[in-house]
């Protein structure tokens, strides 16, 4: 199959997959939970912003699509996506994130003004220009590259008519910035003889297993921790029975993740990927509850 034959249907599902559509709706539901969490209520000043990061977060998942073709081809996991397997053109694909880009930041302005624009052109320039490239040079890049994940956020709260220079807002993007490390860990984890395959340094080059999983169970007790301090440290949340929700699942989060440090455990980092990545999306789901009520 060449993209000389493709039809409607199938450019649709190539469009997705080089938009990243799961990972760019999970990043505009973090711009809902900004939104919600500085206006207490829901309206629909939050459609149109929250449909710019979305295109934002495709156009830039197109571009790094663009960027990583060539080490994608080396990789098992990746090497049928589309330009690697020549399913689609480059010029496509450049044509693709432009459009979405450049509507994207149209949205933004538009309907949010010229700070929630900046913000979500630093996170297209941070993902991009800063994290990709680094994470061919540094086995540890997802330190810096986490502040993409703070930006969307702050969006929606800059779009419901707040400052960004407030604690809140700031703890907000901390705890947004803080679980991706852990997620992303797991991940190098996973796929680190592909990485290294491929060319890229991994965590693995510069630490042993027990200790990566020593690491990652750090991070993910200090994720939990910053989730419960919504209620302790900020205004955001203020309801007691979803704090006490959110306080139990947090406990039994750390609880069921503790055989990440019990060595002689079979370890399976896709199982915990997956957990973290469930724990966030419950805390979102709370976390939007609290500001509603």
């Amino acid at each position: 199959m060449t993209y000389a034959t493709l039809t409607p249907k199938q450019y649709i599902k190539i469009i997705s997959e080089l938009s990243k559509v799961r990972i760019t709706f999970a990043v505009s539901l973090t711009t809902l939970t900004g939104y919600i969490l500085a206006s207490r209520s829901i309206g629909t000043a939050i459609i149109l912003p929250t449909l710019g990061i979305f295109l934002l977060a495709c156009s830039s998942s197109v571009i790094n699509h663009l960027q990583e073709y060539p080490f994608d081809a080396r990789m098992q996991r990746t090497r049928m996506r589309p330009l690697p397997a020549g399913i689609i053109s480059v010029q496509f694909a450049v044509i693709l994130s432009f459009i979405e880009g450049v509507l994207g930041g149209l949205l933004l302005y538009v309907s949010a003004g010229l700070t929630a624009f900046l913000l979500g052109m630093l996170a297209l320039i941070w993902y991009n220009l800063v994290y990709t490239r680094l994470k061919r040079v540094l086995a540890n890049a997802v330190v810096p590259g986490s502040l993409i994940g703070a930006i969307p956020p702050l969006v929606g709260w800059v779009a419901a008519g707040k400052s960004i220079w407030v604690f809140d807002a700031m703890y907000m993007a901390l705890f947004f910035f803080i679980w991706q490390i852990p997620h992303f860990y797991l991940l190098s984890i996973k796929y680190s003889s592909e990485y290294e395959q491929a060319g890229y340094p991994t965590l693995l080059q510069h630490f042993s297993e027990k200790q990566l999983r020593t690491i990652i169970y750090i991070w993910i007790i200090v994720t939990s921790v910053f989730s419960v301090g919504f209620y302790f440290l900020t205004d955001v949340l203020n309801n007691n029975i979803v704090t006490f929700i959110l306080a139990v699942f947090s406990i039994w989060f750390i609880f069921t993740t503790r055989r990440l440090i019990q060595f002689k455990i079979p370890f399976s980092p896709g199982k915990y990927f997956m957990k973290i990545n469930y724990y966030v999306l419950t805390v979102i789901v709370l976390l939007i509850i609290g500001g509603l009520i």
